[in-house]
């Protein structure tokens, strides 16, 4: 593995070692000609101290591409913990009456699975954010494993809808369409969508060594 000639530090790949130099804590730093100029960027702090960490996080080729990572990657984790739990409440429903809604239907099992995939795809997302990191294909596996969900939860959403729909009450003269928004399906949708637009960024975004 090739490994930075001056902290020592393995990386998975030459792409990933070069775009470490650059914060590297160990690189020796160029002298400046202005000293005035140290203050406001905080580089004349030595390698390694203290104070190299609070002067890479002041410099500006790296915070606002940093940021604005995070700040997605939080946004993506909390749409993805809200899905997770909306699918956690559907188990119940069908570990009690599954069975009773006859072949068409999801088993308690599939929704079972499709909760845990929600739940990992949560945990993931959440480790990247405490990552200084971040490889592209983990990123991506993420947003493929996102796209099942949705193709699986999507028709099981469009089925209890014309449920609710079907068996309404007598006297109840809701459309299907005003069933599907009382079910949350709309909404249901525009997380989806965001949370894979959201996905596709990241995944554009990520650099490594970022």
């Amino acid at each position: 593995m090739p490994s930075c000639e001056y902290c020592h530090r393995e990386f998975i790949n030459e792409y990933a070692k070069h775009g470490h130099y650059r914060a590297c804590p160990s690189k020796p730093q160029p002298e400046l000609k202005r000293p005035a100029l140290c203050s406001e960027i905080g580089s004349a702090a030595e390698p390694g101290s203290a104070d190299s960490a609070h002067a890479e996080i002041r410099s500006p080729r790296r915070s606002v591409h940093a940021s604005n990572y995070v700040l997605r990657t939080i946004e993506a984790f909390d749409l993805l913990a809200g899905l997770r739990k909306r699918a956690q409440e559907r188990l119940w429903f069908y570990k009690v009456c599954g069975h009773a809604l006859g072949t068409d239907r999801p088993t308690f099992e599939e929704w079972y699975q499709l909760t845990a995939d929600l739940l990992c795809c949560e945990r993931d997302v959440g480790d990247l954010v405490q990552r200084a990191l971040v490889s592209r294909d983990r990123v991506w596996t993420v947003y493929l494993k996102v796209i099942d969900v949705q193709e699986r939860w999507l028709p099981w959403a469009e089925l209890e809808v014309e449920r609710l729909w079907v068996k309404r009450e007598k006297g109840d003269k809701a459309t299907r369409e005003e069933k599907a928004v009382e079910y949350g399906l709309p909404l249901l949708k525009e997380q989806f969508e965001r949370l894979a637009d959201l996905l596709r960024r990241l995944t554009a975004m990520t650099r490594l060594g970022i």
